[in-house]
């Protein structure tokens, strides 16, 4: 029925189009983020999901970071031990050297020359060896170096750095000038060897534990992106689509409002 009071059909063809311009600028907003949801309104229940997996992924990501600093201190620790360990081989060798009955007291000297130089080398390394300002072999980090690995705060794992590796915690405060004094030098060496090897061997179970953490923590930081993902970022094949509907849809919906707005001229030519 034609009215000329209430265009029925002009309404009827705004509201169809203020939905259309809706729908496209809908397309347009999640084609140009790449998201799906952009806001509340889009999904509340999935925002709220997706933000809470954000700030998981955010913590874990944080721990792997923290962990591979835990790794870099290990790392700096077992390099420094093992110039250690060179050094002490080093010593053993002379010793060996000063131990026999044909080495005059002269030569012994210059190789204890060498000998002291080593042992003044051992302290310089555990004394001065650092990571990030804090010193690694000389005790002074304690036992308890706590690393927050995962978003938890339970999830820490603990490095103990407290051993002491300078050269009058390991002993070397002997000479090898005569054979007897290399002989106990040797034997002085041997336990020092011991000492460095099975910290060596802590560092190396630390290391492993550490590059597993590294690995499970980055492998639930993926898995959770992944989850995020699927929630909230746009389907760009579906959003085309409905873009290319949302675009013919405006179009037919410009052309019927511009019918239905004249339709009440024609009803007073009619008349008229």
């Amino acid at each position: 029925m034609l009215n000329i009071n209430t265009n029925i059909y002009s309404l009827t063809a705004q509201t169809n189009l203020n939905s259309t311009q809706n729908m496209l600028s809908q397309a347009i907003n999640r084609l140009s983020s790449g998201k799906r949801v952009n806001s509340a309104a889009d999904d509340a229940a999935g925002l709220a999901i997706s933000t809470s997996m954000t700030s998981s992924v955010n913590a874990l990501n944080q721990g792997v970071s923290n962990a591979n600093n835990g790794v870099s201190m290990i790392q700096t620790a077992s390099s420094a031990l093992s110039a250690i360990t060179s050094n002490l081989q080093r010593i053993r060798q002379l010793a060996v050297q000063a131990s026999d009955a044909s080495i005059g007291t002269d030569a012994a000297a210059n190789l204890d020359t060498e000998v002291q130089a080593r042992i003044t080398e051992i302290g310089r390394i555990a004394s001065q060896t650092t990571f990030n300002g804090i010193k690694v072999l000389d005790g002074s980090a304690g036992a308890n170096l706590n690393f927050q690995i995962g978003e938890s705060s339970g999830q820490q794992l603990t490095i103990d750095l407290s051993g002491k590796y300078d050269a009058t915690t390991l002993g070397l405060t002997g000479d090898v000038k005569t054979a007897t004094t290399a002989q106990s030098m040797m034997d002085t060496i041997d336990t020092a060897l011991k000492t460095v090897n099975t910290a060596q061997a802590t560092l190396g179970s630390n290391l492993n534990i550490f590059q597993s953490a590294i690995s499970q923590t980055t492998a639930q930081s993926t898995n959770l992106s992944a989850a995020s993902a699927q929630i909230t970022d746009a389907n760009f094949a579906q959003e085309t689509a409905n873009l290319s509907k949302a675009q013919v849809l405006q179009q037919a919906g410009i052309s019927v409002l511009a019918q239905a707005n004249s339709m009440p001229q024609q009803v007073l030519k009619l008349l008229g």
